[in-house]
């Protein structure tokens, strides 16, 4: 009798199969027209070959909304004396969603570190030629933290802004915050992060030629507590590792990286890791941005085996892209094209009193407006977000 329920039951899933290559052959056809039908088809398949296979079956996950509009506004301020190098900055985000919702995020972040360099010049006799070369290297800890605010209209935000006193120079804010913090608005989440910039530039010069190479940025642990679900987000900011990733979840990648990808982990209130995500973007262009994210359960044993070898060698290439290629038949992905705009201003001064001390100030801008949205549901097609954009 076991012997025979085990037989009727691999014939039960040889059918489902049967029936599934069958069904995809008719609904590739008219994937073009009608996505969201395929999809569902699809879906529904995979979930009853789950059920008679008896794994863990992924429930596909309601549609989140949009971000349609962004609003970005970051300050810098550094200080250099000799070697030695110290900052502050902010940056301010304002996100509105499709369901109308306004997030704010207000983000400080202070900077320690060292940056050395050498050069030298070489005139070549006959041919009167300048040949130069340098080498700059910097070291740098980074610390922040930060609140989400989540509300319904721009007066809202502005008024939140003003109490928590963020505007102007990111070194005064943070004195101010230090000092009188009573009052501040309870954020909906809070975040921490730490991190370290390092980074390494060689260039050499003759005449007007220029070559060099340069390697490194920022590496970023952070953490997000959702104050209302009691949710907990680790997330790690990594750059050098984004194109194997990128290529691995999505294929072929057009565009330039922009290098601020996010890996996060899910905890519940329980400590229990229960979702896995990636968010990267890159330009195309000066005046168009485009953003992919991914969204996993952690209950697929593919999954967090690939998750537990990145986590293992976190900067291996290899580890960040069979995490890429678990994700790529398994997660929920969205891809997002904005058209954007920005503006970038610097001022800097410095002297020497035996002691070089240098002053530069940062202000950067940008904006970005949502022209189209996809989706594609794990093993399905990609298809229009329309609620996102008509």
């Amino acid at each position: 009798m076991r012997s025979q329920a085990g037989q009727g039951t691999v014939e039960y899933v040889a059918i489902l199969a049967l029936v599934a290559a069958v069904l995809a052959a008719g609904i590739a056809g008219a994937a073009v027209l009608a996505p969201g039908i395929g999809n569902a088809v699809v879906g529904q398949v995979r979930h009853a070959l789950c059920i008679v296979a008896g794994r863990s079956c992924a429930v596909r996950e309601a549609a989140r909304p949009c971000v349609v509009r962004t609003a970005r506004d970051e300050r810098r301020e550094a200080v250099s004396i000799g070697f030695l190098q110290l900052g502050a900055g902010r940056v301010v985000l304002r996100e509105r969603l499709s369901d109308g919702t306004l997030r704010l995020t207000v983000l400080h972040r202070a900077r320690a570190g060292a940056s050395a360099g050498a050069g030298s010049k070489v005139r070549v006799g006959g041919l009167d030629v300048d040949v130069g070369a340098h080498a700059q290297a910097t070291v740098a800890g980074l610390i922040g933290g930060g609140q989400v605010f989540e509300v319904r209209t721009d007066a809202e935000g502005d008024r939140i802004l003003r109490r928590l006193r963020a505007g102007g120079s990111p070194t005064l804010d943070a004195m101010r915050r230090l000092v009188g913090s009573d009052g501040l608005p309870e954020a909906d989440a809070g975040l921490i992060e730490g991190g370290v910039d390092a980074r390494l530039d060689l260039g050499v010069s003759t005449g007007d030629a220029k070559a060099g190479v340069s390697g490194g940025g920022e590496n970023v642990l952070g953490r997000r507590v959702d104050r209302r679900t009691g949710e907990t987000t680790w997330y790690l900011r990594l750059d050098r590792n984004l194109p194997a990733f990128a290529d691995a979840l999505l294929g072929e990648v057009s565009g330039e990286l922009d290098g601020d990808a996010l890996l996060a982990v899910t905890e519940d209130r329980d400590g229990r890791m229960t979702q896995l995500s990636a968010l990267f973007g890159g330009r195309a262009g000066s005046a168009r941005r485009w953003e992919a994210e991914a969204r996993v359960g952690l209950d697929d044993p593919e999954v967090r085996a690939a998750l537990d070898a990145w986590r293992s060698a976190p900067l291996s290439d290899h580890a960040v892209a069979g995490l890429g290629r678990a994700l790529a038949g398994r997660a929920t992905l969205d891809l997002r094209r904005y058209a954007r705009s920005a503006s970038s201003d610097s001022e800097g001064a410095s002297g020497s009193a035996g002691v070089r001390l240098a002053v530069e100030l940062g202000h950067d801008t940008e904006s970005t407006r949502l022209v189209e949205a996809s989706t594609r549901p794990p093993g399905g097609l990609w298809e229009r977000r329309l609620d996102c954009v008509g």
